[in-house]
């Protein structure tokens, strides 16, 4: 696979409410639990298998529900964070689309895959921000 086709595949991955995808991860993980606060808003570290040469995603999950098949590969964390759960305790702050923060650890992956990961992660980033303006100004249109 090159480059491109990595970032288009992980970020399937990432938009996935499948077993094994991240969206589907970020609806069974604690925000603000062991992760704690990012901008005054709870946040979430998502755990994934991932290949540490070239930054291919296999699967979200924490260690224990990784798949058997992709226990070799390398684990990683990303940081997510949401201000949308905070709105109720956040006073006067506007809120931000949901966005992944960056990789907490990555020791051990090569250069290329670092770059692809964080490539996917921008992206996922730039669709999450346009999905939360269109929705911010279909409430507006409402209101």
């Amino acid at each position: 696979m090159n480059r491109k086709q990595l970032v288009e595949k992980n970020l399937r991955l990432m938009e996935s409410r499948e077993e094994g995808g991240m969206t589907a991860l970020i609806g069974s993980e604690s925000m603000g639990g062991n992760t704690g606060y990012m901008d005054g808003a709870p946040a979430s570290a998502l755990n994934f298998a991932c290949d540490r040469q070239t930054g291919e995603i296999f699967y979200f999950a924490n260690i224990q529900h990784i798949p058997l098949c992709f226990r070799h590969a390398f684990m990683a964390t990303m940081l997510y964070h949401d201000s949308l759960y905070a709105l109720q305790t956040t006073s006067g702050k506007k809120p931000q689309p949901p966005c992944l923060k960056g990789l907490v650890s990555y020791r051990g992956l090569s250069k290329e895959a670092k770059s692809v990961i964080d490539e996917s992660m921008v992206r996922y980033n730039l669709k999450a921000e346009a999905y939360f303006r269109k929705q911010v100004e279909q409430l507006g249109k409402k209101n």
